[in-house]
């Protein structure tokens, strides 16, 4: 048995609101409990592969912090683990939370009894030249938002293959049993993408991260 399928199960918004200093989050008067919980500093490793290149292992460092509006502004760095610890791909950008809208009929809209869907929007930019927006709608049944993006940009100098599309799946998740009150401290991350050269949607990234700030 793995330590998820022993964690607690406790929605995010049921820990969220037992932690005072989370709940004063304005998030948290609207229903956005997972926008602040992913606030912090969060380390761990991930691995790369895609069709077109040789599977590579890589360190992660993810930073996140709420200004006191429904946003946070996030930055994502990883290395290379070699003995020089080479940077390997970053990105800055925001994650906005959507006031949740009086319910209307979709089956897609996870949700649990007597919420409203809660609408995430990522807005990104990489050193590599590509800008994107992505959009996704927080699953309260798993704590898990997967992202799917809507728009992407690219400068004129960015070479190809060129990225056209890809989603990426964020999990909060407790690392080991304990109280289901606590906040969760682990973060789980997968991403996808179809490329130029490789039109269908296929794996590229996951990562475990650990909270450690």
């Amino acid at each position: 048995m793995s330590s998820h399928d022993s964690a607690p199960k406790a929605p995010v918004t049921a820990i969220a609101h037992q932690h005072p200093n989370l709940a004063r989050h304005p998030a948290f008067a609207e229903g956005q409990p997972m926008a602040a919980l992913l606030a912090g500093t969060w380390r761990g490793e991930g691995k790369g592969e895609y069709p077109t290149i040789q599977p590579f292992p890589y360190t992660e460092e993810l930073k996140s912090a709420h200004p006191a509006q429904p946003f946070l502004h996030f930055e994502m760095r990883t290395w290379l683990p070699d003995k020089n610890n080479r940077p390997a791909h970053a990105e800055n950008g925001f994650l906005r939370v959507m006031v949740p809208k009086p319910a209307q009929p979709d089956a897609e809209m996870p949700r649990l009894e007597g919420t409203e869907p809660v609408r995430m929007e990522l807005l990104a930019t990489a050193p590599n030249g590509l800008a994107s927006i992505e959009e996704g709608i927080f699953n309260p049944n798993d704590n898990s938002i997967t992202f799917k993006s809507t728009g992407l940009s690219r400068s004129s100098t960015s070479r190809p293959p060129f990225t056209v599309a890809f989603n990426r799946t964020f999990r909060l998740s407790h690392g080991a049993p304990g109280d289901g009150a606590r906040l969760p401290d682990q973060l789980e991350y997968t991403m996808a993408m179809a490329t130029s050269t490789t039109p269908e949607m296929t794996h590229h990234l996951s990562a475990k991260l650990k909270r450690v700030e």
